[in-house]
């Protein structure tokens, strides 16, 4: 093993664009090594460890783990990013679009939490993990991402009491923020400019991500809502 390696090391899914890539930046920036688990590289300029993942199939995380060996010794962060929005009514949509979004937001998130927490344990690491205000508010036509965001808060606060005090847990739940999220979006979706409420920048999630992790140890912050000033929900 290299005696020059970084002190600390990061799992970033969903860090080849918006808040993911903010996120990852954000750690390079600090001297982390960091691994991106993504369907696309993430820009070669930020100097990140890549792996071609798609977190809903198990072979693909599990490939993941074995090229993220070199990591481990090191590693500190996991940040689960990797999600996809769905903007259909309940009696029109696809249930197997909606599965998908389910083994992504979700699934894909326990697969990555049940590879990688226990290499966190040693560590005394963390798991970030990137919610939304969906979680909490309901809204049409979004029943089934508010859903799969409500089962990883869910999820996550489960994890927190389970593996405190030696892994911390945080949720990030940002409101509207300005990525390629909506043009990705299952269904028809919206923009930023038709929700009018403004928009935060991926950037401002990162920083609130990088927040969390950067508590004294003796101190968890476990849950961060994020929102443009004009988003009333």
């Amino acid at each position: 093993m290299d005696d020059n390696r970084p002190r600390r090391s990061a799992i970033v899914s969903g860090g080849s664009s918006g808040i993911g890539l903010a996120i990852a930046a954000r750690l390079r920036e600090r001297g982390d090594r960091v691994a991106v688990a993504d369907i696309m590289p993430p820009p070669a300029e930020l100097g990140c460890d890549f792996t071609p993942t798609d977190v809903r199939r198990q072979t693909d995380v599990d490939a993941f783990f074995s090229a993220c060996q070199p990591l481990l010794p090191t590693l500190s962060t996991l940040v689960c990013c990797a999600g996809r929005g769905v903007h259909e009514r309940l009696d029109q949509g696809d249930p197997r679009g909606w599965s998908e979004i389910f083994e992504l937001n979700v699934m894909g998130a326990l697969r990555l939490i049940r590879a990688f927490v226990p290499q966190l344990v040693e560590r005394r690491g963390d798991v970030v993990i990137i919610g939304s205000v969906a979680a909490q508010r309901q809204h049409p036509w979004s029943g089934v991402y508010n859903a799969s965001k409500a089962a990883l808060e869910s999820l996550a606060e489960t994890l927190r009491l389970e593996m405190q005090p030696e892994v911390r847990v945080a949720v990030i739940s940002p409101g509207v923020v300005d990525t390629g999220f909506f043009a990705a979006m299952l269904g028809a979706g919206s923009d930023v400019d038709s929700i009018g409420y403004g928009a935060l920048e991926a950037g401002d999630v990162a920083d609130a991500a990088l927040y969390a992790l950067d508590r004294p140890p003796h101190a968890a912050m476990n849950h961060l809502t994020l929102r443009p000033r004009a988003q009333p929900l």
